[in-house]
């Protein structure tokens, strides 16, 4: 920047660059601006020089060398004169004075893989993505690494052999246009480190990606496919599937199943636990397996809780009189069904069901009848009774009184 008349303007004479007062011709293309003289100053020539010592064009790195009279010689100590230009430049022609030394700095190369989720028997290809300007040759390899063992194949682009067959090259390989390497019938044995080498001046380029070849699910098999288990128990299943599954989830009646502090998951969620079992943790079971492919989902497995009875009562049903049928109801809840025992008056009624009916009902059938319900699964017994009694000797209403003390230890209905 020159001060022209009391104002920092650029100078531009005919088509060069602006330079300092009474600098010649020489490589301007990392010019800074020098130093402005205050506005309005009226400094001779020597001060001007005191001030800002001498007059030099100042470089950056090594874009250019002192400007000097054009034949690479500098004179930094020619006398000053007085500015080129009048009027002061705007726009695009101020913007001229400076110009970067500056390389762009090249985009990182990188893998690109189409598509994203490739199955087994379909194709693939995986392309470095940007090249490098003015690459020669390209080779792919099977590794993680460069050696020579596990070169696919190397590409001569623009040539009549463009492709040249390497010690890992199974005959499904073959070069693209911008060096993609293109796969066709995918195996899970594909899965892997893939890398490109790219030969270009002054560097070559060298990346690596990883393939994941998917297949589609079968339905996974659930182990055991029938658990019984007692109440406050433990229970495991375990799902059978595939390794290139990549999620497991777990569902109990076609509800996902959520962890809590019963719930644990080994790692991978193939097994299941539940602790302490409790009665709604019974149901049919089953288990999902899912890749980005794919989705699906095992049989059912059916787990049945063993429980009760926790208590029993008696239900007579009908009306209650001589000469008609007198039905009693044993009602108790436990899984598996309980083994009934009737006894009447004390004595085994030889009735194994959970109703027993009475036909007629005789003088001699008045009394107390118990019935004990036991689930041989969980061990408990549970018992209720009721008395019935006859009063008068016609046909009447027989009232039920209140149940008999049961035994000690027994549940009372």
């Amino acid at each position: 920047w020159i001060p022209v008349r009391g104002r920092s303007q650029p100078e531009v004479a005919g088509s060069d660059l602006a330079r300092p007062w009474g600098v010649g011709g020489g490589d301007r293309s990392c010019l800074v601006p020098a130093p402005r003289l205050r506005s309005g100053s009226s400094h001779s020539r020597s001060q001007r020089t005191q001030a800002f010592g001498r007059p030099r064009w100042a470089l950056q790195g090594r874009c250019s060398s002192d400007p000097g009279d054009g034949k690479g010689h500098g004179t930094p100590d020619r006398e000053l004169g007085p500015p080129r230009v009048e009027r002061p430049l705007g726009g695009a022609a101020g913007s001229l004075l400076l110009i970067s030394c500056l390389q762009p700095v090249p985009a990182q190369t990188s893998i690109t893989i189409a598509p994203q989720s490739p199955a087994v028997g379909r194709n693939v290809s995986l392309a470095p993505q940007p090249l490098p300007q003015d690459w020669l040759i390209c080779k792919w390899f099977r590794s993680a690494s460069t050696e020579e063992n596990r070169r696919i194949f190397t590409y001569y682009p623009n040539t009549n052999s463009a492709q040249t067959n390497g010690p890992a090259h199974t005959g499904r390989e073959t070069a693209g246009s911008g060096c993609a390497l293109n796969i066709v019938g995918l195996k899970l044995s594909d899965t892997g480190s893939y890398t490109v080498q790219v030969e270009s001046p002054p560097n070559p380029v060298t990346v690596t990606a990883e393939l994941r070849v998917y297949e589609m699910l079968s339905p996974p098999m659930l182990t055991p496919s029938q658990i019984h288990v007692q109440e406050n128990g433990t229970f495991n299943l375990t799902c059978n599937s595939s390794l290139s599954a990549d999620t497991l989830l777990w569902l109990q009646n076609m509800t996902y199943l959520a962890t809590d502090q019963r719930l644990e998951l080994s790692p991978g969620n193939r097994t299941l636990t539940v602790l302490n079992v409790t009665r709604g943790d019974a149901g049919a079971y089953q288990c999902e397996v899912r890749n980005p492919i794919s989705t699906n989902r095992s049989d059912p497995g059916t787990v049945t809780v063993a429980y009760g009875p926790d208590s029993a009562r008696i239900d007579l049903l009908g009306l209650i009189s001589l000469g008609s049928p007198l039905t009693l109801m044993c009602i108790t809840d436990s899984v598996p069904p309980s083994h009934y025992l009737w006894l009447h008056n004390g004595t085994d009624a030889n009735e194994t069901r959970s109703r027993w009916t009475i036909n007629p009902m005789t003088w001699d059938q008045q009394g107390t009848f118990v019935c004990q319900a036991h689930n041989p699964d969980t061990n408990l017994t549970a018992r209720a009774s009721v008395t019935v009694r006859v009063t008068g000797e016609s046909l009447g209403m027989i009232p039920a009184l209140p149940p008999c003390p049961a035994p000690e230890n027994a549940l009372l209905g």
